[in-house]
């Protein structure tokens, strides 16, 4: 068994088998310490770096729907420390960084919490995230270079070949990389980091609203038309064909969700707004 050593001299050994989390149609079933940090990098952790760790921990329990990671879920620092084998100081700091995403929320004397989201909250987080990207368009006058545009051939490749191959994983790392390149057409790095840290926020939404094949492949059309725009240099064209796609993404996203409601008996668009 690996044994890995941090700042504080505590020893964080591989989870056991029944502590691990699967990830559904993945080519990777587990998910532990040692595959966030390869091997190579094992050095003495700082304790910054151990929380980070553990929030990636945490955050893909929650979008991969671990038993006691379900929204609303209250999550002991304590427990997890026990779980985990190390000290409750850098899973502090990991909840945090969480709650910073709106990932997890905090109650002082009540706990710590999954977030949960109401349909308005999945709704202003598609806008900001759809505005963003319009911002981007605008701000790079339309115009992709050639550079990019081939990235992005690539993504929908990639992404036709996981719709292909039933790879949820393949498909999502894509799909995300397609629109990051869209926002860092505009060469503004404020705006890349507004946009990485409300993907991270958005990414609860999968919990919610899984998205079926069908979509997928509805998506990965539009994505391809949305390309062939890029290619036109036509900032007027390519705004109206990425407010079409973002307008059909919002509804793919709430017929999900409107599912996952029905299918779990919540109620969460009765939240006071």
């Amino acid at each position: 068994m690996q044994e890995f050593i941090c700042e504080e001299r505590i020893h964080i050994t591989e989870i056991s088998d029944t502590r691990y989390q699967r990830c559904p149609q993945s080519a990777k079933k587990f998910i532990s310490l040692e595959e966030i940090m390869p091997e190579k990098d094992l050095m003495p952790l700082s304790r910054e770096t151990l929380a980070e760790q553990c929030a990636e921990i945490i955050y893909k329990n929650i979008i991969n729907m671990k038993p006691g990671y379900e929204p609303g879920s209250r999550l002991s620092i304590k427990n997890l420390a026990r779980d985990l084998g190390i000290s409750e100081t850098p899973l502090k700091i990991a909840f945090k960084l969480l709650e910073s995403q709106g990932v997890l929320m905090i109650q002082p004397r009540k706990g710590t919490y999954v977030a949960e989201l109401s349909k308005r909250d999945i709704e202003e987080l598609l806008a900001v995230r759809s505005g963003i990207e319009g911002l981007a368009v605008q701000m790079a006058k339309g115009k992709f270079s050639e550079s990019r545009l081939h990235k992005m051939e690539t993504c929908l490749r990639q992404c036709e070949f996981a719709l292909a191959h039933d790879d949820s994983e393949m498909y999502r790392e894509n799909d995300a990389q397609f629109h990051r390149l869209i926002v860092g057409a505009a060469n503004n790095q404020r705006l890349d980091r507004l946009y990485v840290y409300l993907t991270a926020s958005e990414q609860i939404i999968n919990v919610y609203s899984p998205r079926s094949k069908d979509a997928k492949e509805h998506s990965t059309v539009e994505h391809r038309s949305l390309l062939m725009k890029f290619r036109s240099g036509d900032e007027r064209i390519i705004l109206a064909e990425l407010q079409r796609h973002w307008n059909n993404s919002t509804q793919r996203v709430l017929e999900g969700y409107r599912q996952y409601l029905k299918f779990t008996n919540l109620n969460l668009d009765l939240q006071p707004e």
